[in-house]
């Protein structure tokens, strides 16, 4: 998914799974490698990420990442809404 705030230069870059394992670093990985990819606003945007995950995610995960980063399990995806 993706999210474009032109008036600001930001653009939000998610990726949900629905498996029975939890995430882990590879799609983090991935998900940021396709980021170069994006032909879209200045080189200076600001881009953030949203991963969500039927079944969580690998411990430590969430240590691993930066703030730029949102990790939504099924609890936070239920706090949402």
């Amino acid at each position: 998914m993706v999210g474009l705030a032109p008036d600001d230069d930001r653009i939000l870059l998610a990726e949900c799974k629905w498996t029975s394992e939890p995430v882990g670093h590879a799609l983090v990985t991935q998900l940021g490698e396709k980021t170069e990819r994006v032909r879209w606003g200045s080189n200076t945007r600001d881009v953030e990420f949203a991963l969500f995950s039927r079944n969580g995610f690998v411990e430590g995960l969430a240590n691993d990442i930066d703030s730029d980063w949102s990790p939504f399990g099924p609890s936070e995806v239920e706090t949402l809404l």
